[in-house]
């Protein structure tokens, strides 16, 4: 039996489908990590904050 449009069609949006999990999964953990090196420097700072504080 030879593929038909509609076959070539379905597959093909399911490579799209895959693709653009697959670029949501990595834009989901690059936000992730964005967020938690972000929250690491503020808690850098505020501890640097407090140290100053104490020493004043």
């Amino acid at each position: 039996r030879q593929p038909s449009r509609r076959d070539i069609k379905v597959d093909m949006g399911g490579q799209q489908l895959g693709r653009l999990e697959r670029t949501f999964q990595a834009s989901l953990t690059n936000n992730r990590l964005k967020e938690w090196s972000t929250r690491k420097t503020t808690l850098k700072q505020r501890l640097e904050a407090r140290k100053a504080q104490t020493r004043e």
